[in-house]
């Protein structure tokens, strides 16, 4: 592996043969996420994946790509993602050029070397004591978003392989740590 990563077309010949057909193994996507998630042991571990638009760009150079999916493909990512429209006027940028999210996160861009981001400048209920403070919270609603195209996506990305399929949620902890912060959300 190590000379193939200095050789793009080792590299892409590499993942191909080890990743790049999941159509062509006995353990689905779906089942092998499904199988690690009851606790019983997959033919290997599940992947998912996570990028900025930056580095998906250099995903696609390096593999020579011609798209994010086929990245996905050739790293035998697991899951994908479907999404909703947001449709909602709680999101706005403040004066500052931060911004309040569909959620109400307030976050921040952030670019470095490698893309931009955003971060979390504060979070909303990082003083919350009580249940009551959480439940009185102005939270989104489900109005804000259209989910009419999220059959037509999942069908789409199970096609022709079964994937683990999740809603744009972020991660595990990731609405947790937005909404109250990493430290006091722990």
């Amino acid at each position: 592996m190590a000379d193939a990563a200095r050789d793009p077309g080792r590299l892409r010949a590499y993942l191909e043969d080890h990743y790049g057909q999941p159509e062509g193994i006995a353990c689905s996507p779906r089942e092998r996420v499904e199988t690690a998630l009851v606790l019983r042991q997959p033919d290997r571990v599940p992947f998912d994946f996570w990028a900025v638009p930056e580095v998906y760009e250099a995903l696609r150079g390096a593999l020579d790509a011609p798209s994010d999916e086929d990245v996905l493909r050739l790293l035998g990512i697991d899951c994908r993602m479907v999404t909703a429209r947001y449709v909602g006027a709680r999101a706005r940028t403040l004066p500052d050029g931060t911004l309040i999210d569909a959620w109400g996160t307030h976050r921040r861009r952030v670019a470095n070397a490698f893309g931009s981001y955003d971060e979390y400048a504060s979070h909303p209920l990082a003083e919350a004591e009580t249940v009551r403070d959480v439940l009185d919270w102005d939270w989104a609603s489900p109005d804000d978003w259209d989910v009419s195209g999220i059959r037509e996506q999942c069908e789409a990305l199970n096609s022709d392989i079964g994937y683990h399929l999740r809603y744009e949620v972020g991660g595990i902890f990731e609405w947790s740590w937005a909404l109250r912060g990493f430290a006091r959300f722990l």
